[in-house]
């Protein structure tokens, strides 16, 4: 299901009002592969709040400086590896943060989500280009004939490693992927 089609996150799974359903997680992991192929702006919070509603995602002690860490409840795959952690942050038009999110108005980050997953950076890279993902990089601006100026042509990042920002105890052996970009990008 396409979270870009305007249509709700996995609500028609819910028709069976049971949280746990299998159709649930298997809609929620296709919302998020959406939102990690960073064809539009990533809409983080629309995100995490439908997965805390479906009880697959909890709230850490980890998040700071308004950047929540989410940890799932049950076992949720991206690009068919295990997640073990989701972070992120949106912000709302009048500076402010969307919920689940915080954060004080003129010190925050580029919107953004990120799901970290038990894998290595290269089977990332493989399944993103296995599946024709194209991930983001930064190009050249044509009108600057200097070639100076880049800007980032939007898709999945890769980092080796935890979530870089508010986690204290890192894992080994994971990969974080994300889709920071704004509407200016598209």
């Amino acid at each position: 299901m396409a979270l870009w089609s305007g249509a709700p996150w996995p609500a028609q799974a819910r028709q069976a009002n049971h949280p746990s359903s299998r159709l649930v997680v298997a809609r929620s992991e296709a919302a998020l592969l959406d939102q990690i192929r960073c064809d539009r702006p990533p809409q983080a919070a629309r995100a995490m709040l439908e997965l805390l509603r479906d009880r697959l995602i909890r709230h850490t002690n980890y998040g700071e400086d308004g950047i929540e860490i989410f940890v799932p409840t049950r076992p949720l795959r991206l690009l068919n590896f295990e997640i073990v952690r989701f972070a992120g942050w949106q912000g709302r038009d009048d500076g402010g943060a969307l919920p689940p999110f915080h954060r004080l108005p003129g010190t925050a980050p580029p919107e953004h989500i990120a799901v970290t997953v038990r894998a290595s950076a290269d089977e990332v890279h493989q399944e993103l280009a296995r599946r024709r993902i194209k991930e983001g990089r930064y190009v050249a601006v044509s009108s600057d004939p200097s070639g100076m100026s880049r800007r980032l042509a939007p898709g999945p990042q890769v980092s080796a490693g935890d979530y870089e920002y508010g986690v204290h105890a890192k894992l080994r052996g994971v990969t974080t992927i994300e889709c920071s970009a704004t509407k200016y990008d598209f």
